[in-house]
């Protein structure tokens, strides 16, 4: 069965951590690197369970898969006028590709996915918030060391949160937004 499926969470979640570039990062003075994972995990955890299901995307994905489990209920078996040709597709098939790429079109994933996003974004900003954490920009020589860490790596951790515990760096450097 093709269908259009609303994507899962954890697709959706993943895409939260990347949606901003490294020029900022979130900071709480004298936080200890055991509760700053702390935080940034159970944050995580709290977007990614964020409920997406009555959103408006949601319910243009749900009704993209309805139409397209519609349209391949109608599946005939060829060519009604027997048009089919050797190796090729008759032309009941070809519309129905054609219905199909017109229905997945007129979703918008890229900005439906986009919207998600913003979404768990908006949800892992505020968790970050309400644990006293602010957002701040980080300098050019911040960033560039941060590129030569890899992604994910525990070197990048405790660099982000050498910066990020340190009230110093924070009164030093602008919030991003409140």
């Amino acid at each position: 069965m093709r269908t259009l499926i609303l994507p899962s969470l954890a697709f959706a979640a993943s895409l939260a951590a990347p949606a901003q570039a490294q020029d900022a990062s979130w900071g709480l003075a004298g936080v200890s690197i055991e509760d700053y994972r702390t935080d940034a995990v159970e944050c995580a955890t709290q977007a990614y369970y964020t409920d997406l299901s009555q959103t408006e995307d949601a319910e243009v994905f749900r009704r993209a898969t309805s139409r397209l489990e519609a349209l391949e209920g109608t599946a005939g078996t060829g060519d009604a006028a027997g048009g089919a040709f050797a190796g090729g597709i008759d032309s009941l098939t070809l519309q129905r590709a054609q219905q199909e790429a017109q229905i997945v079109e007129s979703t918008r994933a890229d900005r439906r996915f986009r919207d998600l996003r913003e979404i768990l974004q908006d949800e892992l900003e505020a968790c970050l918030i309400e644990r006293g954490y602010r957002q701040f920009a980080l300098t050019a020589e911040q960033r560039e060391a941060l590129e030569d860490l890899d992604r994910g790596s525990d070197a990048r951790r405790t660099y982000l949160h050498s910066l990020a515990s340190d009230s110093a760096v924070l009164d030093a450097q602008p919030f991003v937004s409140d």
